[in-house]
């Protein structure tokens, strides 16, 4: 419960101990009695038993012989309240998903990671690891426990995706003793146990090839935009053709009815679930009865339930009729096809509550139901991440990327917009960091602009950022723009009046002996002058 006590019934809701200031965004609680959230900060807290170092928090609560003592409080098997959980500097959670004595989770990265027991290679995935130091096992081994967030190398010889190890994730879910993950491209990855047909691989192996990432064998052309997984069978949605499922089906838990197979599925283990007797487990992804219809599709522990898009539920599987729809229990068959879950009187699920920003990824799958934060915009189906600079995020749901304009800058990451250049400044292409200083002899009135403008002929600017330009006073000229300076007049020339783009010269009769001469002497009695220019 994560309460600080152990043991007994809690019979109210309970809030958990999160320490002061810190706001859960998604919670992932499952079949091994451990349960972590992810805050509003993009950090992670988990709690419970950690007989395996399902926590996560480095430790094992449990003895080993002689040579390993609980050094969990009081000695007890679990984590009494939500503890930190640490990830790599600067990696904050996108995703997580408790399993069997396992936990997985998306990092910010791209990464996957996962801890616990790694029976099956559910945890590392068959990568090289050291043996654990505790127990002296094996990677792949039930008892070779990961104590922290490891993130997957998928670097087995075994591994066939092409580049592998530059698969960015988005979603991570974990079932009994496997785990799978997302891309940010839409492909669906699995490893660990597979005699289930977990996987959806298509085949039930559980030899070395099958136990490490391998691609989910999805329908062809289309992407993934949600996963869900249990106990040892998978659900996900598809953008083109809705809900598929695979795995295990004893009960009719892939809902894989397709008009000519049995309605329903007989199995021999009673309440205890498992038993196939007339439907076969599914190897690979398989459209959902009526899947089309779907908007959303979870995973139960031996059921499955869709969300279609008239917001009615529609269940099927091992437990699909149960009180629910007004119905018996059964415990020895369960249906391959979705059944209508009566709500209280007219009550239904709008699909808008399932995706409040638009962004067509429903609850829970959603890992911002909200939208991306401020200043952060969607870089692929599932995630978010800070707008980097010279860029910023667009306040739209999703909240796209956009590239400054030129006339304006943006040094800082996480932005909701630009900056417009002052007067005296420019910025001359897209995406800028900063502002430049209009040069001498040029300059620039105006905000918001990718140029400077040059002083025109007559005019000057002597120094760097100026808003104007100055005339050349009288006695001074210039020829040319972009000037930084005015030229004083020549001897023999003239320059009268403010502004002016050359120097004129003295008529004949007349003299200027002088540079920077605002008028011409007239030659004294007896002196003459019969040549222009004349000093």
């Amino acid at each position: 419960m994560g309460n600080g006590q152990i043991g007994g019934n809690v019979l109210v809701p309970t809030q958990p101990l999160l320490p002061q200031g810190v706001v859960a965004k998604s919670l992932s609680q499952g079949p091994s009695s451990h349960t972590c959230a992810i805050s509003t900060d993009g950090d992670l807290y988990c709690w419970g038993l950690n007989s395996r170092g399902q926590v996560g928090n480095g430790q094992l609560c449990a003895n080993w012989g002689t040579t390993y003592t609980n050094p969990c409080s009081n000695a007890n098997t679990g984590i009494l309240v939500p503890e930190l959980i640490s990830m790599p500097t600067g990696v904050t959670v996108t995703s997580v998903s408790v399993g069997g004595e396992h936990t997985c989770a998306t990092g910010s990265d791209g990464g996957v990671y996962c801890w616990g027991s790694d029976m099956n290679c559910r945890v590392t995935g068959g990568d090289s690891v050291s043996d654990d130091p505790i127990t002296g096992n094996q990677g792949c081994n039930y008892f070779h426990h990961t104590l922290s967030p490891r993130k997957l190398t998928m670097s087995n010889t075994e591994v066939t995706i092409q580049d592998a190890a530059n698969l960015s994730f988005v979603q991570a879910v974990s079932g009994w003793v496997f785990s799978c993950a997302m891309t940010n491209s839409g492909d669906g990855v699995c490893w660990g146990a597979n005699t289930e047909s977990q996987q959806g691989i298509g085949n039930n192996s559980n030899l070395d090839f099958a136990v490490v990432p391998t691609l989910i064998q999805g329908p062809s052309g289309e992407s993934m935009t949600s996963m869900s997984a249990t106990t040892a069978q998978a659900c996900a949605m598809y953008d083109q053709t809705g809900a598929y499922c695979w795995g295990d089906n004893w009960g009719g838990n892939t809902g894989d009815y397709d008009g000519s197979n049995a309605v329903l599925c007989n199995y021999s283990g009673q309440e205890n679930g498992g038993g196939n007797v007339n439907c076969q487990d599914r190897a690979a992804p398989h459209q959902v009865y009526t899947g089309g219809n779907y908007a959303a599709v979870v995973m139960g522990a031996a059921n499955a339930c869709g969300l279609d898009a008239s917001n009615d539920i529609h269940c099927w599987g091992a437990y699909a009729w149960n009180n629910v729809n007004q119905t018996q229990h059964h415990v020895l068959w369960g249906t391959r096809v979705p059944e209508l879950m009566q709500l209280p009187g007219t009550a239904k699920i709008a699909l808008d509550d399932l995706d409040s920003d638009n962004d067509g990824l429903n609850s829970p799958f959603d890992l911002w139901p909200e939208g991306c934060p401020s200043g952060w915009y969607q870089d692929a189906p599932n995630s978010c991440d800070e707008s980097p600079p010279g860029h910023y995020a667009e306040e739209s749901l999703p909240w796209n990327l956009v590239i400054c304009e030129s006339g304006t800058y943006q040094p800082n990451g996480g932005q909701t917009s630009c900056i417009d250049s002052t007067p005296g400044y420019y910025v001359p292409d897209e995406g800028a960091l900063s502002k430049i200083i209009c040069p001498a002899g040029s300059y620039q009135p105006n905000a918001r602009s990718s140029t400077c403008i040059l002083a025109d002929p007559g005019y000057m600017v002597s120094t760097p950022g100026k808003i104007d330009q100055t005339a050349c006073n009288a006695g001074r000229f210039s020829s040319v723009g972009g000037s930084t300076e005015c030229v004083r007049a020549q001897p023999g020339f003239y320059v009268s009046g403010s502004g002016s783009a050359e120097e004129v010269p003295c008529p004949p009769g007349s003299y200027a002996p002088a540079q920077g001469s605002i008028s011409c002497i007239s030659t004294s009695p007896g002196q003459y002058t019969d040549a222009p220019a004349s000093t």
